[in-house]
């Protein structure tokens, strides 16, 4: 998994996003035919689509200290 449906990212995110991903109810969302949550699995399907309604949904992400880490090294 890459991206969007890094895990730490989307476990620290899962209200916000199950808040603004709309998912068809009985859709099955496969990625690499892996069975997925509807969310995840749309998210993992549609990644810059989703990516862009993330970008401006206004909304603020957690980001998982992974990152915070690698920004703050990179400043160095």
């Amino acid at each position: 998994m890459n991206g969007l449906g890094k895990p730490a990212f989307t476990k620290k995110n899962k209200d916000t996003l199950d808040g603004m991903i709309d998912v068809q109810a009985g859709a099955a969302y496969k990625f690499h035919d892996k069975d997925y949550d509807a969310v995840l699995g749309k998210m993992l399907n549609h990644k810059v689509d989703v990516a862009y309604q993330m970008l401006t949904s206004g909304k603020i992400f957690a980001v998982p200290q992974y990152v915070k880490d690698a920004i703050g090294w990179l400043r160095e």
